[in-house]
């Protein structure tokens, strides 16, 4: 079942699965790069700038922009799609 704050990201990542430059990603921490291959991924290909949106913006989204901190990684947050 898909939580219904997902349906859009889902309808988005079935529309676009086949492109090469959009992959799947599950994750088990609050962090998108704790316990994940995300880092690598983004350096292989040349990726430095990562934009974030979420529905917990003070746990999955600030956790995340911490860690890709450490990875140098340039942050764009779009502060009206974020939700507490």
């Amino acid at each position: 079942m898909v939580e219904t704050c997902l349906v859009p990201l889902n309808d988005f990542y079935q529309q676009h699965k086949d492109d090469s430059h959009v992959f799947w990603m599950d994750k088990r921490h609050y962090s998108s790069f704790s316990g994940t291959d995300l880092d690598i991924r983004l350096r292989e290909r040349g990726i430095n700038t990562v934009i974030l949106t979420g529905v917990l913006t003070d746990i999955c989204v600030l956790h995340t922009a911490v860690d890709a901190t450490t990875w140098v990684i340039t942050l764009r947050l779009l502060s009206q799609q974020l939700h507490r």
